[in-house]
């Protein structure tokens, strides 16, 4: 049986203790995603957790019809909406904008969840020093071959995402977080500008956003107790080479200093088109804005971030 969200959270009854979370917002970033959004719906709406909640769906330009089963009248609590190639991060940002909880969940579409995940997930936000929880990941192939498992990432010497495999004995601080699977506080998502405004397709989103929380002393952490399956399938954005050193380069202007940039302009002096880019942007009016805008919120720089977590660059 279909059950919306106000239908199965009356047949759940109350923990012992309950979160204090007032209302969570669930966002799920949408494109060509064939049979697994609906799964990965279904599951959520099936999910055992007290408390209220929405479900909010941003379909970015699909045009595989995979979204249109939430026109129906059983999906009626979902919010549903369509954009059209907003990326990864105009796509959160949208559902953002929407979102009416005080915790915020980000998701992606293709996604398997345990039972009891989704309070488990949240509960270090009990914690109010807590702002950000991620979950550890099972990387499935779509024939559900395991690939592996990992608990939220970091950067190697190149800043290129390295997932960290080992997993923690208990609930530790974690360098970047996946956006597969994220919760953040709505207080400090908007505190942070969210999302970054620039950023094009897919690439470095997550990354950029967990450093603007820590860099704004904002505190994340990986709850190794749940495991969400992703499914390891093409990806719905293109992999576009130059929006991703597009979204790199945003990244480095935005957050480093002159020593670091100079860095990355050495490690990518090789490539022209890169270079281009990075030039581009840092003589771009909306991005030398931001650039200010976030330097007023900064509470810690990028030289504070790479020793705190141990990365060589």
């Amino acid at each position: 049986m279909k059950r919306n969200v106000s239908s199965y959270r009356k047949s759940v009854q109350p923990p012992s203790s309950v979160l204090s979370i007032d209302k969570l917002s669930i966002i799920i970033s949408a494109k060509n995603e064939g049979q697994y959004i609906r799964s990965t719906v279904e599951s959520l709406l099936n999910t055992a957790y007290y408390g209220d909640f929405e479900v909010i769906v941003i379909n970015d330009g699909s045009t595989d019809g995979s979204c249109d089963f939430l026109m129906q009248p059983e999906y009626s609590t979902v919010i549903y909406e369509k954009g059209c190639d907003l990326g990864v991060a105009g796509s959160r940002r949208l559902g953002a904008s929407m979102a009416t909880g005080d915790v915020m969940l980000f998701l992606d579409a293709h996604l398997r969840f345990s039972s009891g995940w989704l309070t488990t997930l949240l509960r270090p936000l009990q914690d109010s020093n807590t702002h950000a929880v991620c979950s550890g990941i099972k990387n499935i192939s779509e024939n559900n071959r395991i690939i592996y498992s990992f608990y939220g990432g970091t950067w190697n010497e190149w800043l290129v995402w390295q997932p960290i495999l080992k997993k923690p004995s208990r609930v530790r601080e974690v360098p970047l977080s996946p956006g597969g699977c994220t919760a953040i506080r709505a207080t400090a998502y908007k505190a942070v500008g969210g999302h970054g405004e620039m950023f094009r397709g897919w690439g470095y989103e997550d990354q950029e956003l967990s450093l603007r929380l820590w860099t704004t002393g904002h505190r994340i952490v990986i709850q190794p107790n749940v495991q969400v399956i992703h499914i390891e399938r093409k990806k719905q954005y293109e992999i576009d080479s130059k929006a991703r050193k597009r979204n790199l380069a945003y990244l480095a202007f935005l957050h480093m200093d002159q020593n670091h940039l100079e860095k990355v302009r050495l490690m990518w002096r090789l490539d022209q088109q890169y270079l281009e880019i990075f030039s581009e942007l840092s003589k771009d009016e909306e991005c030398i804005r931001l650039k200010k805008e976030f330097e007023h919120i900064r509470k810690k720089s990028f030289a504070w971030f790479l020793k705190k977590f141990a990365i060589s660059f």
